[in-house]
């Protein structure tokens, strides 16, 4: 009996601990990288730092309001202004910042696919994948290039931590994940359909209303980011329907129509398909 336990048991604890060593060789990979990398800034957001330091180097709180490439990014300056002053700047700190904010990002992710009813060793197997998609050297600009991907990595960890508190009904925690996300990077404020997605699931269709809160938050949030964005020329509301246009005409485009009806077929399916994949 227990040789015979020993036959079931070894296999899938040797496949868990192959999956859990993707992750972590993933991991490695992307720090050796970095930390071989230059010290230098990539020169992408240097131009923040004169509204970002007061001429003495301390922090301008205002400055942190200001947008950067049409982006909200008042959490990522923070981390630029605390990686001048502790590590003078440097380029390969920044990078290790994104890499251990990285790697809290599939913590969380590793939390909720433990909830998953799936076999153990399949959720050391979507554990390894994931750590291996997060960490992928065709995704390296969002380390080496630290200032990037201090924005780009802070907005997806703070967008994962909503899904996760909103999951567990830690609703204000949510909120607050929300929020940094939206202050994080442009993509952040996608936060907040998220965690209406996320409450929408667990409730019956008659509940859906039970979400205005997050709805309000979603709302607050572009008028907010849409204000700062004119006041600092950073972006309009018109930016915002520019895009979505582009986004509704791209999708009518992919299944073969044109003009007008392919851009009436991207808004059904903008507008249709998140409450049927909720629904679902």
């Amino acid at each position: 009996a227990r040789a015979a336990l020993a036959r079931q048991f070894l296999p899938k604890k040797a496949a868990s601990t192959f999956f859990i060593g993707i992750a972590l060789f993933s991991v490695l990979r992307m720090t050796w990288a970095v930390l071989d990398g230059s010290r230098l800034q990539y020169a992408d957001y240097w131009r923040m730092i004169e509204t970002l330091l007061q001429p003495d180097g301390t922090l301008n709180v205002s400055g942190l309001f200001s947008f950067s490439n049409l982006h909200f990014i008042a959490f990522a300056q923070l981390l630029y202004w605390l990686n001048i002053k502790l590590f003078a700047g440097s380029n390969i700190a920044l990078g290790l910042i994104d890499v251990v904010m990285v790697c809290c990002t599939l913590g969380l992710l590793g939390l909720m696919i433990r909830r998953l009813e799936l076999d153990r060793t399949l959720q050391f197997a979507l554990f390894g994948l994931t750590g291996a998609l997060l960490f992928s050297l065709s995704g390296a600009w969002n380390f080496i290039y630290g200032m990037s991907g201090a924005a780009w990595q802070s907005a997806n960890l703070f967008v994962v931590a909503a899904i996760f508190l909103r999951s567990t009904n830690r609703n204000l925690s949510a909120i607050l994940a929300a929020v940094l996300a939206t202050m994080s990077y442009g993509t952040g404020i996608f936060a907040w359909p998220a965690i209406i997605a996320t409450g929408a699931v667990q409730r019956d269709f008659s509940q859906w209303w039970r979400e205005w809160p997050y709805a309000v938050g979603f709302l607050l949030s572009i008028v907010v980011v849409t204000n700062l964005g004119n006041t600092s020329g950073g972006t309009s509301s018109s930016d915002y329907l520019i895009i979505a246009r582009l986004a509704a005409a791209f999708l009518g485009n992919s299944v073969g129509l044109v003009g007008v009806w392919a851009e009436i077929a991207g808004w059904f399916a903008l507008a249709v398909v998140p409450f049927l994949a909720i629904w679902l």
